[in-house]
Order: C-alpha cells, then structure tokens, then sequence
C-alpha cells in the first residue's frame, strides 16, 4: 500500500494516516476518512489526501464533452469532484459516475455533522465541569 501524499502544509502522523486511510469509506477513486479526504491522481486511486481541517469547500462540477458543442461527435457529461482548500487551491477529480460523486458528497456531510456533534458535546461537558468547580469554590467561600 502506497503512503497518500499531503497536499496542502497540515500533515497527519503516519499512524494515523494509515489507519484512516484503511477505514475511509471508498467511493470511486476516491475516500472519505475521519481525519481526511482522499483524492485520486490520474493512475492510482486515493494517491493524495487533505486533512478535514483544511478543506474549505467540496463540490461537484459538471463539464459537457467536446461533441455536446460542436454537434459532432458523442455527447455526454463529465463528473469532477473539486475540493478548495488552504487560501484557494483546488484539486479536481474526474468521476466515471455523477453518482458516485453525490456519495461522496453525501458521507462528507455526514462525517462533518458528527464531527460537530462531538465536538459540541465535549465543550458542553468542559463547560458543565468548569462550571461544576466554579459552584463548589462559591460554596466553601
């Protein structure tokens, strides 16, 4: 198994990176970890990854062949996945399926949602613990 290359400057610890990587949600060339998004080149799925932290935006980009415009030739439409991270960059992923590209979509939004419910949860329970210690010094004072 090939180590994925970062793009972008975050980096992920290489123990954590693999174990992501193996338990990602593959979905065409591409995957969808808790700590990253995988990203296919042109010959080898889920060759590149950016960490959760530094995606700004993901969306799907739709293109028409070149037959769709100058009426000869075959028609049809061409499904990239682009991803927008630190200040800007982009890296699109040519998809065989607009399906796949939806999934995929689909489980980033899903794996975000939780993320945000965990992360609500544990400043909730800080916050209750901070707040626990602050009663109990107001009751000995």
């Amino acid at each position: 198994m090939f180590k994925p290359q970062r793009l972008g400057t975050v980096t992920l610890p290489d123990d954590e990176l693999t174990a992501d990587k193996k338990t990602c949600r593959k979905i065409g060339p591409c995957g969808v970890g808790e700590k990253a998004i995988y990203l296919n080149s042109f010959y080898f799925d889920r060759r590149y990854y950016i960490p959760i932290s530094s995606v700004e935006r993901i969306f799907k980009r739709i293109a028409m062949s070149k037959g769709g415009f100058t009426g000869k030739g075959a028609f049809g439409t061409l499904s990239y996945l682009v991803v927008v991270y630190e200040n800007g960059k982009e890296k699109q992923c040519n998809f065989k399926h607009e399906e796949d590209v939806d999934r995929l979509l689909a489980q980033h939004r899903s794996r975000a949602k939780t993320g945000r419910k965990k992360k609500m949860a544990g400043r909730k329970a800080a916050r209750a613990h901070s707040s626990g210690r602050n009663q109990k010094a107001a009751y000995q004072a």
